[in-house]
């Protein structure tokens, strides 16, 4: 990928518009070769910046930034296995840095070894939201935990009749989306919802383990049972078994007018009983409140007493906004249906609507960056790329002119950009480290105030 050094400054005033013109030319030209990158980039043409990295990484020995660059070249150019190695010397020196994490990640799974990657891609809360790879880093780790949770839960039907002798774990709990039973679409998607705040507050017990949403999900997708009534006594023991759930949730609900109603049952798998955990009809409004009664008249059957820390966490409320949970209940809902896009906008409406609803801004990151990175590793790079299309590049590019562009187009400002006395690959080296100080600005013409 080659592209002329931009112009001088010039003397005078270059007229904005002509100017904007000519910016937005090149910058379409600049991002129409980064979008088209080869993923197996000739090595040749980062030769010259290999060496200088090589040099930087030598002069510099805790310098993790030449090591990590080495490893992006390297990825670049499909030698994963000199990539791994380079980055895990950057890790060494700087285990702080989500590139290096984001690309060190890319590898480990590029080479087999996806539960090192899942460690890696995890850590994205550590860094700031505005750090494009913890996006990355969060939209790869849904994606491959999801993979993950699908190959075994795959694999357990495939040996399901191995798991009799295995049996269940009744500290292990798993909870159905709960059925709807009205004719109002807008409130189809709550029972996932309720689900998730179950399962969440169920999982504030130490005494108990909760089965992941996807896991479950995965699984009835897979036997069928997603399009049916999925709580019901033929079913449960065999759901039970796959998932290695002892005991199971499911009910129903409805929603007539502003009232909602909801049935809900416990089944336990080994004595094969279901205890009936009663009806509870309220106001929708009053919808957390039915959600902790149930909470506590589960536990109630399983024998459990919760400690007052256990309490206290159970009562809190992720949100207060009715709308917002019901945005969040669709953003689920598409979620698990594999519609990325669909379900971030669902969450982001949830948050929109109340911006302190953590689960739902959580759930929104971690689904834009699986609409980003899901699929091959080409489609990572890709969307890294995207995020860090100039250091480090091939010799004889303009990269402070590039970065001024860059800035130029994202800002509307009009900079022009002056002489860059520096080699290009010695600044793509350096992975934009420093770009030195910038030109002044052209002085107005003659005749202006």
């Amino acid at each position: 990928m080659t592209t002329p050094p931009l112009n001088n400054r010039t003397s005078g005033m270059i007229g904005s518009k002509r100017c904007a013109f000519g910016l937005l030319v090149v910058a379409s030209v600049l991002m129409a070769s980064c979008a088209s990158v080869r993923l197996d980039e000739d090595i040749a043409d980062y030769a010259d910046a290999i060496e200088d990295l090589e040099r930087q990484a030598v002069r510099a020995p805790d310098d993790a930034r030449p090591l990590r660059d080495l490893g992006v070249i390297y990825v670049r150019t499909s030698d994963f296995a000199r990539a791994n190695e380079k980055l895990q010397l950057a890790f060494s020196r700087n285990s702080d840095d989500p590139k290096t994490l984001f690309y060190l990640g890319l590898t480990n799974e590029t080479l087999g070894r996806e539960q090192t990657a899942l460690q890696l891609f995890e850590r994205y809360p550590e860094f700031s939201l505005l750090n494009p790879y913890r996006r990355l880093m969060a939209g790869r780790y849904a994606f491959i935990q999801r993979k993950t949770v699908r190959e075994a839960m795959l694999q357990r039907v495939t040996n399901e009749t191995d798991l009799v002798a295995e049996g269940v774990d009744p500290r292990v709990v798993a909870v159905y989306p709960l059925t709807y039973q009205g004719a109002d679409e807008q409130y189809a998607a709550l029972g996932r919802g309720l689900a998730e705040l179950l399962s969440i507050d169920l999982g504030h017990i130490e005494a108990l383990q909760l089965v992941e949403r996807v896991r479950l999900q995965t699984l009835l997708d897979e036997i069928n049972l997603a399009g049916s009534e999925y709580f019901d006594p033929v079913s449960a023991p065999r759901v039970g078994l796959l998932v290695g759930a002892g005991r199971l949730i499911g009910g129903v609900y409805n929603v007539l007018g502003d009232d909602l109603q909801l049935d809900a049952a416990l089944w336990e798998v080994e004595r094969a009983d279901v205890a009936d955990l009663g009806t509870r009809t309220g106001a929708l409004s009053t919808l957390f409140d039915l959600e902790k009664e149930l909470v506590f008249s589960a536990l109630a059957e399983m024998g459990i007493e919760p400690t007052e820390e256990e309490r206290r966490r159970i009562d809190f409320v992720p949100t207060q906004n009715l709308q917002a949970f019901l945005a969040f209940s669709r953003g689920l809902e598409r979620e698990d249906a594999g519609a990325f896009d669909e379900a971030a906008s669902f969450y982001g409406q949830a948050v929109e609507l109340d911006p302190t609803f953590r689960q739902a801004s959580q759930r929104a990151e971690e689904v834009e960056g699986q609409a980003e990175v899901s699929g091959d590793l080409s489609t990572a790079l890709e969307a890294a790329y995207g995020q860090d299309p100039f250091p480090p590049l091939p010799v004889g590019i303009d990269l402070l002119g590039n970065r001024l562009l860059h800035l130029n187009i994202g800002v509307g400002s009009n900079v022009v950009p002056g002489v860059d006395p520096r080699e290009g690959a010695s600044e793509a080296a350096l992975g934009g480290a420093a770009i030195g100080r910038l030109p002044d600005p052209p002085k107005p013409p003659p005749g202006n105030n």
